[in-house]
């Protein structure tokens, strides 16, 4: 199938033949205008086209006329299919110009089909085979006329004609489109001026100059409207003039004078539409002054107004109250965007209401009222805000004052009415809800006396409201809503308003021993618990736990307590102990483990995770060694969302409360926090000491190796180790440095491992190069252990052993407090030991000898301190090496 080029100036109507065509295979290429479709035929030439007559710009027969003239479009079918079918003219017309077919649209859309079927091989050839079958390739045929036919000075008519037509054309849509944008404006600054009317009242004055202004420019609206609608009829008439006219001069030469005067018309119609267009040029001006009046009256507004952009999100223009509301200047409040106006995070009191923040990021409570305008040929929005800051603020504090009125009455822990001098309840608190069985709207339809019994005396509410003036305090019984009496101390004060109202407090008395009661039983709850945290230590487990059942029974006032351990991998509970009444002691059980789901009384309490409870007094037969139960109340012990263990109590006269069911709870999440802590405990513990064994063979290990590399230090180690820790002791260092200062000295010569066994058994005194390569021993022991945790520091104490006090140690020369006091302590014990001990080149020298060596170089090579300490130790606490 071929390319079909269509021409309409409707969208419907081009799709309508788009939707046809493209049903038959063809791609379709679409134009509005004569103009348009030239062009696009000349850019990607089609195998044929479809065009209306009346056709913007360059109507149908111009477009045909054009097309044949082209030499490179003269071969391709030309087709008209159009309403204008009734005049037989037309069609003659069209053919002359040389169309291929002239259909009308009120036929089926088949013939244009077919139509197109025949046409469409004499496209493909561009027009080879149209010539030779008598085709209109060259513009000619049986039917048509040639062009030539025509007369030259009717031909130059009607290109004069043809090209008035199209500039007067388009002179008339543009001044159709101005009238169109400037009766959109127009409708625009209408809209904008009744928003200004409705949210501005204190502007109504220059409103009223505004809608003036409008109802001026309004009258001269209509004034071009009507000229519009004149130079449109005279363009209609006048189009449908030159089409005719055009028709006439190539049927006939003998209408040029015809064509020639419609010409005349038609510049006069042009010279008609230049008259309407001053027209409105003037409208336009008039339209100006209305605006520059409408700036005025913006500028100069107490409202807080400003123009903002739909394009770019900032600010065209803001007035004189904004820029003080807000706090910025002119310049800095148009370099804004819109979202810089909004707080970050604030909240609104009410969806109505926006939050600002101005220049100095203070909240504005604003009420904005926008409309949408057309300003300076860019869509906008006019905004107006009014501050409502105060008006809340001050709505704040009011409801702030009465809040905090009401939060004191319902935080009360006793009941309070506020009372009319006519008894009748006008405020009422929670607490008297809880306490009366009433909700707060009963109440408050109640009065004084509808609630306090008559039997309780003559002191009533209403005998007392008549009595006290100052207030006064009184005991009496006041009705639930069941019926039952509740004891109450009633306090009574007047307010100090016209109505004479009073405030009464209302205590339950009943409920305030109870409270004392349940008071002393969680002290010694928590007596309780923080002696058995304090004992944990020397009690085992099954000493806690009778411990724990003894302590429910007493809390829960229940003569049966038990305690029921759960696997949660097997899901079966194990009774663990119990007691009851008839036992002097807790009773350790030793019975099997049971499925969850087999605990009837229990399961709900382990699979739901929450105290379960009841106070059916029918006997409950148990198959695990538990007593039969009758009443009872089991709480869980959670670990993370596991129950491990139930705690629980039963078989009491009375039912039970939730405020047993709290204290029974209480206590087993503090007995879990023991023998959690107790079980974690001994698994930390358990884990240390296989730690600390492993560890210590480690050490042992090392010790091993290095005196099997040098045998003349066997046994060193362990007496340096023991020397240098009682001189840590006596220096003041505390356990775990001791410990430290242990393993360092135990290790202290591991570095030996790389230092030939020759040179550390050589009989003589050492050469620079060896004395070299023995101190490499220092580097080569921080390395091999620098990597392993020891629990302190070691590899550094062993690195820092061989500096010395003044510097002249190795290997980094430090001195003072800069080496590690475990370090000096290292020094002066490894100094006391070597000179105790024999070696191959010298016997050993003494202990006298080694304190006088260490007590010689104090100050110098070793820490005074330290020195003295180890002196301390030697000659007057006796110490001695270990053999």
């Amino acid at each position: 199938m071929g390319v079909i080029l269509i021409a309409f100036e409707r969208e419907s109507e081009q799709s309508a033949l788009e939707t046809l065509l493209s049903g038959r295979g063809h791609r379709v290429l679409k134009s509005s205008n004569g103009l348009a479709a030239l062009d696009v035929a000349r850019r990607e030439p089609p195998q044929a086209i479809v065009s209306d007559i009346v056709l913007p710009r360059m109507d149908g027969f111009a477009l045909c006329r054009k097309w044949k003239q082209d030499e490179r479009l003269q071969s391709i079918p030309f087709v008209f299919y159009t309403r204008r079918h009734d005049d037989p003219k037309y069609e003659r017309f069209a053919l002359e110009l040389g169309a291929e077919r002239f259909l009308s649209r009120s036929t089926a859309p088949d013939k244009l089909l077919s139509a197109l079927d025949e046409l469409l091989p004499a496209g493909h050839a561009n027009g080879a085979r149209a010539n030779e079958n008598g085709g209109h390739g060259n513009g000619t045929s049986g039917n048509t006329r040639p062009m030539n036919m025509l007369d030259t000075a009717a031909m130059q008519r009607f290109a004069v004609l043809e090209k008035t037509q199209a500039e007067a054309l388009e002179k008339a849509q543009a001044a159709q489109r101005q009238q169109a944008a400037q009766a959109e404006a127009l409708d625009k600054a209408q809209r904008q001026q009744a928003a200004q009317a409705e949210a501005l009242e204190k502007a109504q004055r220059q409103q009223a100059a505004q809608a003036e202004a409008l109802e001026r420019a309004q009258r001269a609206q209509a004034e071009q409207t009507e000229a519009l609608e004149k130079a449109q009829r005279a363009q209609a008439e006048a189009v449908e003039r030159v089409e005719r006219l055009q028709a006439e001069a190539q049927y006939s030469a003998q209408q040029a004078q015809a064509q020639g005067e419609a010409v005349e018309r038609a510049v006069q119609a042009q010279a008609r539409l230049r008259s309407q267009v001053s027209e409105l040029e003037a409208g336009n001006q008039r339209l100006a002054a209305g605006e520059a009046r409408f700036r005025r009256v913006f500028e100069n507004n107490p409202q807080p107004m400003w123009i903002a952009d739909h394009a770019t999100g900032g600010f065209i223009a803001v007035n004189d109250a904004a820029l003080a509301m807000y706090g910025y200047s002119r310049a800095e409040f148009l370099g804004l965007k819109a979202s810089a106006l909004m707080l970050p995070g604030g909240e609104s009191p009410d969806s109505s209401i926006s939050v600002h923040q101005r220049k100095d990021s203070l909240a504005l409570f604003l009420s904005i009222s926008s409309q949408q305008i057309e300003f300076d040929g860019r869509n906008a929005d006019l905004v107006a805000a009014f501050d409502l800051s105060q008006r809340l603020e001050t709505e704040r504090q009011l409801q702030e004052q009465a809040k905090a009125g009401n939060s004191l009455l319902d935080s009360a822990a006793d009941g309070s009415w506020l009372l009319g001098s006519d008894g009748q309840i006008q405020d009422v608190n929670a607490a008297y809800c809880r306490m009366s069985g009433y909700s707060k709207e009963e109440l408050l339809r109640m009065n004084a006396a509808d609630i306090e019994d008559p039997a309780s005396g003559e002191t009533t509410m209403r005998l007392q409201l008549g009595r006290v003036r100052g207030g006064g305090r009184y005991e009496t019984k006041h009705r639930r809503k069941d019926g039952t009496l509740l004891d109450v101390e009633v306090s009574v004060g007047l307010l100090e308003n016209r109505r004479g109202d009073s405030i009464v407090l209302i205590r339950d008395t009943a409920q305030r021993r109870r409270d004392l009661i349940a008071q002393r039983i969680q002290q010694r709850q928590a007596d309780f618990l923080v002696d058995l945290f304090k004992q944990a230590d020397s009690l085992d487990e099954s000493a806690i736990v009778r411990r724990v059942i003894e302590q429910a029974m007493e809390a829960g006032r229940s003569p049966l307590g038990y305690l029921y351990f759960v696997d949660n991998a097997q899901k079966t509970m194990t009774l663990a102990a119990w007691r009851d009444g008839s036992r002097p002691q807790v009773v350790m059980a030793d019975s099997e483990p049971q499925p969850i789901g087999r605990a009837m009384m229990l399961s709900e309490c382990v699979r739901g995770k929450h105290p379960t409870w009841t106070n059916d007094a029918a006997r409950k037969p148990q198959n695990d060694g538990l007593p039969d139960l009758t009443r009872f109340l089991a709480v869980p012990m959670l670990s993370g969302e596991e129950v491990i263990a139930v705690l629980g109590v039963g078989n009491r006269d009375a039912n039970y409360t939730e405020e047993d069911q709290r204290t029974l709870a209480a206590l087993a999440d503090g007995v879990w926090r023991l023998l959690h802590s107790k079980r974690a405990h001994a698994v930390t513990l358990s884990a240390l000491q296989r730690t600390d064994v492993a560890l210590q063979g480690m050490i042992d290990s090392f010790v091993r190796m290095s005196e099997r590399h040098d045998p003349y230090t066997a046994g060193s180690s362990r007496r340096l180790a023991a020397l240098a820790v009682a001189i840590g002791r006596e220096a003041g260092l505390d356990g775990e440095r001791q410990h430290g200062l242990r393993v360092a000295a135990l290790l202290h010569d591991i570095g030996n491992i790389a230092v030939p066994a020759s040179i550390l058994s050589k009989p003589a005194p050492l050469t620079e190069t060896e004395l070299a390569l023995m101190r490499t021993h220092v580097e080569e022991g921080c390395q091999l252990l620098a990597d392993i945790d020891l629990g302190a520091p070691i590899a550094d104490i062993i690195y820092q052993s061989h500096e010395r006090f003044d510097g002249s140690g190795y290997p980094r020369g430090l001195k003072g407090e800069e080496i590690m006091i475990e370090a000096r302590i290292l020094a002066i014990a490894d100094t006391v030991e070597a000179m105790c001990s024999p070696r191959p080149y010298r016997p050993a020298l003494g202990m006298d000898a080694a304190i006088d060596e260490i007590n010689r170089s104090a100050g110098k090579l070793y820490d005074q301190h330290l020195v003295a300490a180890c002196t301390r130790l030697v000659r007057q606490h006796g110490f001695t090496l270990p053999a």
